[in-house]
């Protein structure tokens, strides 16, 4: 994700669900989803020539991208799902009556 600002991006959130790595800039939601250099790389907004070079370092790095693959898979474990989300929410209300 190349962006130079976000308001609030599923993409990145959805390929660590997906186990992806990814590489992208740092908006929201990098730090949430995104550990660089842990499951992907989040380079500065406008720093064009590092988002170039992670991007081929992870091309041609396969046991990097089964690295960042796996973390993606223990992050996207602790997410929180609709179900999960609604359920947590029902009961916060509950408690605040």
């Amino acid at each position: 994700m190349t962006s130079d600002y976000e308001g609030g991006a599923r993409a990145p959130a959805e390929a660590v669900a997906a186990g992806a790595p990814v590489v992208m800039t740092d908006v929201a939601p990098a730090g949430e989803a995104i550990k660089d250099g842990e499951n992907g790389y989040v380079v500065p907004v406008g720093d064009y020539n590092l988002l170039a070079e992670r991007i081929v370092n992870l091309l041609s790095n396969a046991p990097l991208r089964e690295k960042f693959r796996s973390a993606s898979r223990k992050i996207a474990a602790s997410f929180i799902y609709p179900k999960e989300y609604i359920k947590r929410y029902v009961a916060t209300l509950t408690d605040l009556l």
